[in-house]
């Protein structure tokens, strides 16, 4: 219940102000009042600060930087190499599926070695251009991001990409062309055709996904395009030793001579690399 007791107000109290204080406030100016020792100065800015002006005072944007445009430049043409490899990879799709099948059929055959050989057509050829290119184009690129993610240097390179896929290009037609001519030496021309094929069979097999693997590795966000650069640095690995390894069945299986096989691992899977890390640490 309100009461008039309740509703009495609180009488105003007010700050007590010494006679002195009221005497320096109206004898000095408010500029030269007395400062209290406890209140610090401020310091203007030392030096003070440079006069502008007019026109430098207006917004001018600043020209992007040029690492950041050579990146730009690096990652459209990545993007038109994968492009390529993805249009070629549709043809296969259209074309030449009926070889893609039946060489993923004689992967999980026993006696995989000699049944690839039964793998004819009258496009095979084709199929095998086709797919050798896409396989070119992909393991570049996953080479390439996987590079890229060791030495991170290389991201501001705009035509480095091109220049690497054509040294891995000609590293590969070296190679096709060393087991050719060997053989043709021999005198065993179609020994030269049964071990390409025998190489090259799980990397024509794979394309898919290399493809896949490279569109991740070099335009997928993090840390996904990290984990797939390793991935695919890992899945290069694994599968040119599978290919070793099947080379070396291959030789086994046909009664090849073996002392060829270590000749060729010699020229064509140890050299190369070693001359190759020999050459970056020059």
């Amino acid at each position: 219940m309100v009461t008039e007791d309740s509703l009495q107000i609180a009488p105003r109290t007010f700050p007590k102000v010494s006679l002195d204080s009221m005497y320096t406030w109206l004898v000095y100016p408010r500029d030269t009042a007395v400062v209290e020792k406890s209140v610090r100065k401020v310091e203007p800015f030392s030096p003070p600060l440079l006069a502008r002006t007019w026109a430098e005072k207006q917004y001018q944007a600043l020209p992007p930087p040029e690492s950041l445009s050579s990146v730009k430049l690096s990652n459209v043409v990545l993007l038109s190499f994968l492009i390529v490899a993805t249009l070629l990879a549709v043809l296969i799709r259209l074309r030449f599926w009926k070889y893609y099948n039946d060489y993923i059929k004689v992967l999980f055959h026993p006696r995989s070695v000699f049944r690839l050989w039964e793998v004819e057509g009258p496009h095979l050829l084709q199929f095998h251009i086709v797919a050798d290119a896409v396989v070119l184009i992909s393991l570049s690129a996953i080479l390439w991001a996987g590079a890229r993610v060791l030495f991170p240097e290389l991201t501001n390179l705009s035509w480095g990409f091109p220049l690497f896929f054509a040294v891995f290009t000609v590293y590969y037609f070296y190679r096709y062309g060393l087991v050719y001519l060997g053989t043709h030496l021999l005198a065993q021309p179609a020994v030269g055709a049964n071990l390409w094929r025998q190489y090259t069979y799980v990397h024509r097999l794979l394309w898919p996904l290399y493809l896949a693997v490279a569109y991740w590795a070099l335009f997928g966000s993090q840390p996904l395009a990290l984990i797939f650069s390793y991935f695919g640095l890992a899945l290069y690995g694994v599968t040119t030793v599978y290919a070793i390894v099947r080379l070396f069945l291959t030789f086994f299986y046909f009664r090849h001579n073996l002392f060829f096989y270590f000749l060729y691992l010699c020229a064509l899977e140890i050299a190369p690399p070693l001359a190759a890390i020999r050459w970056w640490y020059l």
